[in-house]
């Protein structure tokens, strides 16, 4: 049996074949694929984790949502080693941190109170240079997101000249007492010696002459 080339085959299949008018040609545009449908209860569980840490982190200020959060330094400029007031409000009760340039070696605890406030003193640090500082309230839980922050302006401590020496005062020189003159004995002066008296002398009695 003589088989016949398999190109030979194909072309007589192709010459059986029957082409329709291009009038009659039909194109049909493949359905599209719909996306896999991803799982509702996936995504909620993809979505839970992120929800929970966010929740954790902002719980110490959920309570204060509906209050604005402020923070102020007072005075806004100072020395190193000055003391400054600050005070807060708005925030939830409970602790909070103040943490100076988000340095977490230069932070303190503070207590707020029921009504969302808070006052605290502290103490510029020594080591801060001149120029803008920030003081922010941080998280427990997330030490690098900060809530609020208050600007402080460091300048250099002023420079206190010494007190000048006095001037030795020279002690006075005694001015010495002059002697007093010997004062003279007075005279006495000579009793004038009176002047004697002259006697009186009687005057005579005329005789009586005879009638």
């Amino acid at each position: 049996m003589v088989s016949t080339p398999r190109h030979q085959r194909e072309d007589e299949t192709l010459r059986n074949i029957r082409v329709a008018p291009r009038a009659e040609w039909t194109f049909k545009t493949p359905a599209e694929v719909a996306p896999a449908r991803r799982s509702r209860l996936r995504d909620w569980a993809a979505t839970l984790p992120m929800l929970l840490i966010l929740g954790a982190a902002l719980f110490p200020f959920i309570g204060a949502s509906a209050a604005e959060v402020t923070l102020i330094v007072d005075p806004g400029t100072a020395s190193p080693g000055d003391r400054v007031t600050v005070r807060g409000s708005g925030l939830a009760r409970g602790d909070a941190i103040l943490m100076w340039d988000h340095d977490p070696d230069l932070s303190r605890a503070v207590r707020v109170k029921g009504n969302g406030s808070f006052r605290a003193t502290l103490e510029v640090p020594a080591a801060f240079s001149a120029g803008a500082h920030q003081l922010g309230i941080v998280l427990a839980s997330a030490p690098t997101t900060v809530v609020i922050s208050a600007d402080l302006t460091i300048v250099d401590a002023p420079v206190v000249a010494p007190d000048p020496t006095p001037a030795p005062t020279a002690a006075p020189t005694a001015t010495p007492t002059p002697t007093p003159a010997p004062t003279a004995a007075p005279t006495a002066a000579p009793t004038a010696t009176p002047a004697p008296t002259a006697a009186p002398t009687a005057a005579p009695t005329a005789a009586p002459t005879a009638a």
